[in-house]
């Protein structure tokens, strides 16, 4: 029914919303907004020795791994197509000045350590007698009708800015292509093919249509293996089409090869950093996808833990001395133990949208102090959870995990550091009636930044079935270096109340602890910028 009141079913003519132009939603004032989300919610998880922010000036930084310019993974699940976006290369590109020289290899794949090598095409492709490839160009997204024009191209690599003119008055928006030629083979060998393109394509080897991204394509570029035979000739078709937004089709070839650990990280131990950005992505995890990786199942995750290839090149890459910033995108929580435990700097960016990339570099090299919390509960590791199949509550989230995690609910770090002063809040209160917890704030280190205030609930007493801490409310407020301000929060008799097993609510009675500060109660001693004060009353 909402979707049906959404106007999802009617012509775009009857939904004031579906009209909205593009002029509209990609204005200034968006794309401010987009970047506003990116940074607030990137949560700094560690920085020691003050790794961060890094200087501007650096002489050479090396960023790396499977993210690192990955367009689908900060776009995350469930998206619009924005026709412009930053990756965190793109954002490290455009944030350090021409004297830093920046080396990107991506290295690895999020769970192996072989890439494609492209070979040389050039010169192998020939159709009817002719060298290269036969290209027909249409005027709509179906190849339908007489294309607006022909012609040959020497490969198949293209990338169009939105709305530019491709030949003859075609414009590179709402229309399709039809590539064919024939490849020779000069021996017997697998060779794989891989195509990447934005929106949709077809691969078609030999009457067979071997990749079909045609009405989904989520997953970045996809791969055939085609095991050539020596004097062999084999038809190769691409049809491509793309809509609004910038579009780019590409068909390389090559073979597999293992990237060498220890040889990369010696060829880049000059460096002044590394910076690895890694984690999941879209491409990994989503609902009914064709991914069996180690560590995911048909779009599921099996293990939280970061796949091991990961943490194996951070390994090596640690070994060198130089420091290593992990920069890791997710849309759920991940076991990071090892980098934890040996990396000087982790920080975590989500899937930031169409600014993620802008966003971290401005973090990373200190034009914005992070201030994102936690919204969820990193484990160390799988062996923290209970099975997939327990509902019960016992040991699950911040509110009953007896344990200690990685880094817990409302977890984050910032570049300054805060003080919570004369907390307020009566002694004694009647069941029933609402309480003040009145605080003042302070930013006591040398630059302006956000804290998140967070007051809890702590179960002290060990109440039954009562959370071990419960969020009663939270609050961003922005600090000049040196700014105080005072804040006042109101606790209602519903704020203080548990749930009980017939699933009634009851007044808590007795000494009740309230905790407030920048951080969840037991995790006061991890987190150094910011502060944590407890106080009781006593209900009767």
């Amino acid at each position: 029914m909402i979707r049906f009141r959404l106007g999802m079913f009617d012509p775009v003519s009857m939904v004031k919303y579906a009209q909205t132009p593009d002029s509209i939603l990609e204005s200034s004032i968006h794309g401010k907004h987009a970047l506003e989300m990116a940074r607030s919610s990137a949560v700094l998880l560690k920085n020691e020795q003050h790794t961060l922010p890094l200087r501007k000036n650096l002489k050479k930084v090396v960023v790396l791994g499977p993210n690192a310019d990955n367009a689908i993974a900060i776009l995350g699940n469930y998206n619009g197509i924005p026709s412009k976006l930053s990756t965190v290369l793109d954002g490290i590109r455009q944030k350090v000045g021409a004297a830093t020289e920046i080396i990107y290899e991506q290295a690895i794949n999020f769970t192996n350590d072989t890439l494609l090598t492209y070979a040389e095409m050039e010169g192998k492709y020939t159709f009817n007698g002719r060298p290269g490839v036969h290209a027909r160009y249409f005027s709509n997204t179906a190849m339908k009708g007489d294309p607006i024009f022909e012609r040959y191209e020497n490969t198949i690599d293209h990338f169009w800015q939105e709305g530019e003119t491709i030949a003859d008055g075609l414009r590179a928006n709402d229309f399709s292509v039809h590539f064919q030629t024939d490849f020779h083979a000069d021996h017997d060998s697998p060779l794989v093919f891989e195509v990447e393109a934005d929106d949709g394509y077809r691969l078609i080897v030999n009457d067979d249509t071997v990749l079909n991204a045609w009405e989904r394509n989520r997953w970045g570029a996809k791969t055939y293996t085609l095991n050539t035979k020596r004097d062999s000739v084999y038809h190769l078709e691409l049809e491509y089409w793309q809509g609004g937004g910038k579009g780019n089709i590409r068909l390389s070839a090559g073979n597999f090869q293992r990237t060498d650990f220890k040889q990369l990280a010696e060829q880049h131990k000059d460096t002044d950093a590394f910076i690895f950005v890694g984690g999941i992505s879209p491409q990994l995890e989503g609902e009914e996808m064709q991914v069996d990786y180690p560590g995911f199942n048909g779009g599921d995750r099996t293990s939280i833990l970061l796949p091991t290839v990961q943490t194996a090149l951070m390994k090596e890459l640690q070994a060198t001395g130089k420091p290593v910033v992990f920069v890791m995108m997710t849309g759920s929580a991940i076991a990071i133990p090892w980098e934890a435990d040996h990396l000087p700097a982790i920080l975590n960016a989500w899937y930031g949208g169409q600014a993620a990339g802008t966003a971290v570099a401005d973090i990373l090299f200190g034009d914005y102090n992070p201030s994102g919390r936690l919204p969820v509960t990193f484990y160390r590791g799988d062996e923290d959870l209970v099975a997939f199949n327990d509902y019960n509550m016992d040991n699950r989230t911040y509110r009953y995990f007896k344990g200690k995690p990685l880094y817990g609910f409302g977890y984050g770090l910032s570049y300054t550091s805060f003080k919570y002063e004369d907390v307020q809040l009566p002694k004694k209160l009647k069941k029933g009636e609402s309480v003040q917890v009145k605080t003042r704030v302070r930013n006591v280190g040398d630059r302006d930044g956000d804290e998140v205030v967070q007051l809890y609930i702590v179960n002290s007493k060990g109440r039954d079935k009562m959370p071990l801490k419960s969020l009663k409310g939270f609050r961003r407020i922005h600090l000049k270096a040196g700014e105080a301000k005072e804040l006042t929060f109101e606790l209602s008799p519903k704020a203080l109340s548990y749930v009980q097993d017939d699933g009634s609510s009851a007044l808590l009675e007795g000494e009740v602890e309230i905790a407030i500060g920048g951080v969840q109660p037991g995790e006061q001693n991890d987190v150094k910028n910011t502060d944590l004060q407890r106080r009781t009353v006593y209900i009767n």
